[in-house]
């Protein structure tokens, strides 16, 4: 029998380990007690008999009615002879318990509902030859789903990843402490780093955890003096109107330093060295010198070669004014700033502003008042919430005790009872029998709290959630963490589950700042921008491309998500809208007018302009190009998947993946069409190839563009390549450009609200929509449709509904 992670704490702490010296070790046991229980969870959930699954008659029908159908219409390619997709249907199970058959009969599925099965040029079925088999095949995966779901549920119990692990105990103990960094990044299923099939576990992982747990815990005690926070003003022009030479991309007045955008770098001042890490607060007195525009600047802290942004800041012109911000800095960091171009150096753009219009022109520095570290509240929120009235000098076991006890239900998501305590309770009473200090037994138990199954694991039982379970659904869906008091009374008085009550929560839920977490986690996994930073635009072909326009590309997406929710506005806008959410540097990428200063609002969109919605923002653009090169392949692919919902299989491996001509020769259509004519091939690009050749009008920054870009030659950066055609025909209706597509891709409004509220229950409920719960989600959608699918409308839907519900 294993034994409770914190029984083997009790064994190692016996032994003469401690929690100092001994972590390896614990990492080991504990690891194979937590791994012994995910396999143990996997095996218990693995079905073994299926009896009844299917129709008594399902059998004849089969024989009788599929069977001949598929000989008919699909042997020819997935047969004996031709195994297209690497699938033989005469030798395709009737049984439906196999995961992979399943998959399978799902797939036929869809290619026979939407007409795309047998591939063009071959005799197909009428409908009335389809129907019955897209019948018999739709009832056999409900069957599965409701049989699946009664036994085992819907998902395996399911580890938190490390940005829960990080929320969670930031929200549990009242630290900021990094903790997310410490441990590995999780794999993704379907899009998602919190999808249960995904999150394995190892010897090695949970040595990670018992690091992050050991970190959280000294930021929550946070043993250390009181900082002292100072306040020191540094000025820039004195010493050089004591005589200092005053080099080129300086200017002086009589009561500042500017600094004029006339040579690359950073203005950085050595002056400051921060004395210790913390939390710094900037107080800077500027204006813009020789310029009618605001003047834009950033402000970095850090050092040499290691720079962190801390924001991007306007200086007005007229009199000098505050800017006031905060940043956290590590020892020895100092702080700089540089005056910034927008769109890039002006050679470049000769038409732009502020900067391009007066290269004499700067930001005037006055001075610079730097306070910190701040400690407002000492001793720490945290410290005062894991000790409550405690004095750790003259602690005791029943004080340790008393810690846990009450700490536990929180960390656990549920009520603990007395007897689950008492393994860690008996890991602190070994360290104070060994003569340890009050505050290193408690440090052992808290290590063991927070490395436990019960912390580690959302452990659900099959059938419909509690009330508890149904709180950490729904906090963690909403804001990544654990639930918070009102969530935990509510369930605690079984009052959670009314669907009224959960409306009110969600409501609640999403106007906490908290919310701002499922913005970030669930556009940033579903949109693909948590790989913006992946590439970096080729400096020479597009010198255009800095810092800023990617920060800007990432807000703009992730305000126009929120101007949906906020609103509930249709979801329809993902594939276009008449607004956009701009600042001035995307309204200058854009080609734009009338945009000015760094906020991202809300802008009314030209009628002739070729943006609108999510598919042609500029995040969206960049993410699913390469840095030198675009593919409409690649930007297929992600459309069909990411904003349609549509399941793109991996192509045939003996067929070479296609690189696009950077030189011009030849284009990407002429290399497609020779790829086409693989029959293979066909059937998949004649559903991707459409959305990629319409956004070949859009570089690798998210430029609009007419011709290719391709590297120069004798000294120039770039030169005109050959020019872009982005016409082409989706479902038989041919279109010019991207604007003709999206109006076709709106036609079938419940296909994109379909595929939106699968991407919410993946996020939601951490396994993937199963074949079977397609008439499910068909009915959570359609009860959006008199709202005409507003995006709060659709989450409410889904946490209403039975796949959030139950396990």
């Amino acid at each position: 029998m294993r034994r409770h992670p914190a029984e083997l704490l009790a064994c190692l702490s016996r032994s003469g380990w401690s929690p100092f010296t001994g972590e390896r070790a614990l990492a080991r046991c504990l690891a194979g007690s937590c791994v012994g229980l995910f396999c143990l969870v996997v095996l218990c959930l693995t079905p073994v008999s299926w009896a009844g699954a299917a129709e008594a008659d399902s059998p004849g029908f089969y024989q009788q009615q599929v069977q001949p159908f598929l000989q008919q219409h699909c042997v020819a390619c997935h047969g004996a002879q031709k195994q297209q997709g690497e699938l033989r249907v005469d030798q395709l199970s009737a049984d439906f318990r196999d995961a992979e058959t399943e998959s399978h009969w799902s797939e036929m599925l869809r290619r026979l509902e939407a007409d795309e099965m047998p591939p063009p040029g071959r005799m197909r079925p009428s409908a009335q030859q389809r129907e019955p088999v897209v019948r018999w095949i739709s009832s056999q995966l409900q069957q599965t789903n409701d049989l699946r779901r009664r036994t085992e549920g819907r998902t395996v119990y399911r580890r938190l990843n490390r940005i829960e692990y990080e929320n969670t105990l930031h929200d549990l103990l009242g630290i900021e402490a990094p903790l997310a960094m410490l441990l590995p990044e999780d794999d993704q299923m379907h899009g998602f780093d919190n999808v249960a099939d995904a999150l394995g576990f190892s010897p090695v992982l949970m040595e990670k955890y018992l690091e992050a747990a050991r970190t959280a815990i000294d930021a929550a005690i946070a043993e250390r003096p009181r900082p002292v926070p100072t306040t020191r003003r540094f000025t820039f022009g004195d010493r050089y109107r004591e005589g200092q030479p005053l080099v080129s991309y300086y200017a002086l007045t009589d009561d500042a330093l500017v600094f004029r955008n006339v040579k690359p770098g950073l203005g950085a001042q050595y002056a400051f060295h921060a004395p210790s890490a913390g939390r710094y607060r900037f107080t800077l007195s500027v204006y813009a010198w020789q310029s009618k525009a605001p003047l834009p600047f950033s402000f970095y802290t850090g050092q040499k070669d290691n720079w962190r942004i801390a924001g991007y800041y306007n200086a007005m012109p007229g009199k000098a004014h505050l800017i006031q911000l905060e940043a956290d800095v590590e020892h020895q960091d100092i702080f700089n700033f540089s005056p910034y171009t927008f769109g890039g150096a002006r050679h470049h753009i000769p038409n732009g502003v502020g900067y391009d219009n007066n290269p004499e022109a700067g930001i005037a520095v006055q001075w610079v008042d730097v306070e910190g570290p701040l400690a407002e509240v000492w001793p720490p929120v945290s410290r005062t919430r894991l000790f409550g009235s405690v004095d750790p000098a003259t602690g005791t076991l029943a004080d340790a005790e008393a810690i846990l006890g009450r700490l536990a239900p929180k960390a656990f998501r549920r009520p603990v009872a007395d007897a689950e305590l008492e393994p860690f309770v008996n890991l602190m009473r070994d360290q104070l029998e060994q003569g340890n200090t009050f505050e290193q037994a408690l440090r052992v138990g808290l290590t063991g709290l927070f490395c436990s199954s019960d912390f580690l694991f959302r452990k659900e039982k099959p059938g419909p959630l509690d009330d508890y379970a149904l709180a950490t659904r729904l906090s963690y869906f909403l804001w990544s963490s654990l639930p918070d008091d009102e969530l935990y009374a509510l369930a605690a008085q079984g009052k959670l589950s009314s669907t009224q009550a959960l409306h009110q929560q969600v409501e609640r839920m999403l106007a906490d700042p908290k919310a701002e977490r499922f913005t970030e986690n669930f556009v940033g996994q579903w949109l693909d921008l948590r790989q913006i930073a992946a590439t970096t635009p080729d400096s020479q072909v597009y010198p255009e491309f800095d810092e800023l326009l990617q920060i800007s590309m990432v807000k703009e997406t992730e305000r126009f998500f929120e101007e949906m929710l906020q609103h509930d506005l249709t979801v329809m806008n993902v594939i276009d809208s008449d607004f956009a959410m701009l600042n001035e540097r995307l309204a200058l990428h854009y080609g734009i007018p009338d945009v000015h200063g760094l906020e991202i609002r809300k802008v009314r969109l030209p009628a002739d302009s070729p943006r609108g919605g999510i598919l042609t923002q500029a995040s969206i653009l960049k993410v699913t190009a390469n840095g030198s090169t675009t593919s409409p392949v690649t930007r297929g692919v992600w459309v069909m998947q990411k904003l349609l919902g549509q399941t793109i299989p991996p192509p045939p491996k003996e067929v070479p993946a296609i690189v696009p001509d950077t030189r011009g020769a030849v284009t990407i259509r002429e290399q497609l069409e020779k790829h086409r004519a693989d029959a293979s091939c066909a059937a998949c690009h004649a559903r991707i190839d459409p959305p990629g050749f319409a956004l070949e009008s859009f570089d690798v920054t998210g430029a609009f563009r007419e011709i290719y870009r391709i590297p120069g030659k004798n000294g120039y950066r770039h030169q005109p390549g050959p020019p872009v055609d982005p016409a082409y025909v989706y479902n038989d209706q041919p279109f010019q450009n991207v604007t003709e597509l999206k109006r076709l891709f709106l036609q079938d409004e419940l296909a994109i609200a379909r595929g939106v509220a699968e991407k919410l229950l993946v996020s939601a409920t951490g396994s993937a929509v199963q074949p079977g719960e397609r008439a499910a989600v068909d009915a959570l959608v359609e009860s959006t449709r008199s709202g005409h699918y507003g995006l709060r409308s659709l989450l409410h839907a889904v946490v209403r509904s039975p796949s959030f519900r139950s396990k």
